[in-house]
């Protein structure tokens, strides 16, 4: 107050006495407020400071006018208890009490910190987030980028395919032996990030989660015969594992990564270590305009988007891709409303319904269309 800074005292008085800050009473930049803490307290401020005066017994050798309090600060650049200090005149032995109770402070400061911070509504299951963070973190350090694909909250979202699974796709890509023959290209995709490999036989060592963006791109084969001078579209790129498989075998003119900033953040940082054939463009679903495509790939994101999120991809890129390639599952929660697959075909002009192999859940599927096959 001496600074003139604005100071509000909250007490409930059941311990002291109004008389003990009659002096303060005047002071244009106090405020007093009795509260009994039954309800929340709603004001806006920069800082706390909480003063602790426990009962001391007798045998404490602290003097009465030497102050006993513990001072916790909350303002805009700190962690809410970045700033508790012990008093240095409080002896060590005897002040076990106000350790814990400072404890406990602490805590009740940090929930009340974090319930300060408005909800923010989550735009699909992956923007949750932790894995944002992550995706930021990874993205501008070096030493988190090289463990990234092992990071357990990325792992919630991303570079969960399983050995077994690794093996099923293996065993469908036999049929496509030309894409088997570049395999050790396909291995490139393991450099970067450490990923979790198995050793599978005549291939060696490698990422279940790279077998499978290996099974989209026979898929893709399958179903389009080829995406040479293509101009591809990906809603909901990963790393960009993805992008640069198809690369490797194929020559798209461009390729489009849309998805919240940190994982296309992440997809940059990660791509930039390969030469692409295509022209790689990063793109949020705001930065997005109306484009012709001839190819969008979605490997469940699309599907897992609330729909009004989903509208805008259908307006601004779905429904002006001559051909499409979606893996849809249906884990989302109620209230996202997601389109389900019978809705979808309905939406997509000459789209259709295929099985998705091998089945990685429940209702999962592909929905297609524009296919030569």
């Amino acid at each position: 107050m001496a600074s003139a800074n604005n100071a509000r005292f909250v007490v409930i008085f059941n311990t002291g006495a109004r008389e003990n800050i009659l002096h303060l009473f005047g002071n244009p930049s106090l405020a007093v407020q009795r509260h009994y803490g039954t309800e929340p307290l709603r004001v806006e401020i920069d800082r706390i400071l909480i003063l602790i005066y426990l009962a001391s017994p007798l045998h404490y050798p602290i003097r009465t006018n030497q102050p006993r309090e513990w001072h916790c600060s909350v303002d805009s650049t700190h962690h809410p208890t970045d700033n508790i200090s012990r008093p240095s005149n409080i002896p060590r032995g005897v002040t076990r009490t106000r350790v814990l109770m400072i404890h406990s402070l602490s805590r009740i400061i940090k929930r009340l910190y974090a319930a300060s911070i408005p909800v923010r509504t989550s735009t699909s299951l992956s923007d949750n987030q932790a894995y944002p963070q992550v995706c930021t973190q990874a993205s501008h350090d070096y030493r988190l980028f090289n463990n990234f694909r092992r990071n357990s909250t990325y792992n919630q979202i991303l570079e969960h395919v399983s050995e077994k699974q690794g093996s099923e796709y293996l065993r469908l890509l036999a049929s496509h032996p030309d894409i088997l023959a570049a395999i050790e290209i396909f291995k490139m995709n393991d450099k970067f990030g450490n990923p979790k490999m198995h050793e599978y036989p005549k291939v060696g060592k490698i990422s279940p989660s790279t077998l499978r963006y290996v099974k989209v791109l026979s898929d893709l084969k399958l179903h389009f015969k080829t995406v040479d001078n293509f101009n591809i579209a990906e809603i909901g790129v990963g790393y960009g594992g993805q992008c640069r498989v198809v690369n490797a075998f194929y020559k798209p003119a461009t390729y489009c990564l849309i998805d919240i900033k940190p994982a296309l953040d992440l997809a940059q940082r990660y791509l930039d270590n390969f030469a692409l054939h295509s022209v790689v463009t990063y793109s949020t679903m705001n930065e997005l305009t109306k484009n012709t495509y001839d190819l969008v790939v979605s490997n469940y994101a699309f599907s897992e988007l609330p729909r009004t999120i989903q509208d805008v991809y259908l307006n601004r890129v779905i429904l002006h891709s001559k051909r499409g390639y979606i893996t849809y599952n249906e884990i989302t929660p109620s209230e996202f409303k997601s389109y389900k697959s019978d809705e979808l075909v309905t939406i997509i002009p000459g789209s259709k319904i295929l099985a998705e192999v091998p089945l990685t859940h429940p209702r999962n599927c592909i929905i297609a269309w524009g296919t030569d096959a």
